[in-house]
């Protein structure tokens, strides 16, 4: 055996040491990442406006899911906007404005401005659309907007005429029932809960109860009431209590951490989701594929 050949075995060999050290290295784990609002307007991330398809589709590169808020306008679409008021990042100053209390119309006029960003305001028909020519291969949570004014709710006949509705247009979003188990809904209405179970394209899907109050407090809502988990901010739940809940067969949703110094603890918990602006989030805890 001649020196090339030496040391070609020697070079294999510590590159077979230096993967093994790698692969020792990395996190295992069960948890899955959502991206919150998709992967705009933060920190690691600021070529997208946040709740857009562009945003969603890049927050899927990297992670195994996404979160969006929506709310229902008068004609019964249902949009994709974080805030109340949807003048927040309007590119015009107009006076307040709230999407139940708007017509499509009115709703797909509206551009968004932040920083040198600009989009529209996105249907949640659309990002059913991209889920389903994707294969519905990554995960959908659905914060449902509750706080609106009461003025608001009364142009639909009053709060749970609305919360009827939208439960009703949410049944006509997916082009099966399969694969629903996959979108989650994260709200407090037992009447909304009911609601959904009435439709077979909404009856798989997942219902996290979401309040005010500690950890305890949100098992003891969603077993009382009937969801299928709680979703809670991650500082609020200790290991304990995230084991006590997936032990009484709920699933556990933790938001929102953010820096790798935030996330490690909140993996520690091993919830079965965790919501995050950071897109880099695996890469960052070094996470196995």
């Amino acid at each position: 055996m001649n020196i090339v050949q030496k040391l070609s075995i020697s070079c294999l060999l510590l590159f077979a040491i230096c993967c093994l050290s790698c692969k020792k290295d990395k996190l295992v784990t069960n948890v899955k990442f959502l991206g919150h609002k998709g992967a705009g307007s933060n920190f690691f991330n600021d070529v997208h406006m946040e709740n857009t398809i562009p945003s969603f589709a890049q927050a899927i590169e990297t992670l195994d899911g996404v979160e969006t808020d929506v709310a229902m306008s008068l004609d019964g679409t249902i949009w994709m906007y974080h805030n109340q008021d949807v003048n927040d990042y309007d590119c015009n100053e107009d006076p307040e404005r709230f999407i139940p209390a708007m017509n499509d119309e009115e709703l797909e006029q509206i551009m968004l401005c932040h920083e040198t960003k600009k989009d529209r305001i996105y249907k949640l028909s659309e990002l059913v659309a991209f889920w389903e020519s994707r294969g519905k291969n990554f995960y959908i949570s659905l914060d449902i907007k509750p706080t609106f004014p009461s003025w608001v709710f009364e142009l639909v006949g009053g709060r749970s005429s609305y919360y009827d509705k939208l439960a009703a247009s949410l049944a006509n979003l997916p082009s099966m029932a399969e694969g629903t188990e996959k979108i989650f809904l994260e709200f407090d209405s037992p009447r909304f809960l009911s609601q959904l179970k009435l439709y077979e394209k909404t009856e798989k899907m997942v219902r996290y109860y979401t309040g005010d109050g500690d950890m305890e407090e949100h098992i003891a809502t969603a077993l009382a009431r009937g969801y299928d988990g709680v979703s809670v901010e991650g500082v609020k739940a200790t290991a304990e209590e995230v084991q006590k809940a997936k032990a009484a067969g709920l699933k556990v949703q933790l938001w929102t951490p953010y820096f790798r110094d935030e996330l490690r603890p909140v993996v520690d918990k091993d919830p079965d989701f965790i919501h995050t602006d950071n897109i880099h989030a695996k890469k960052a805890l070094n996470i196995a594929n």
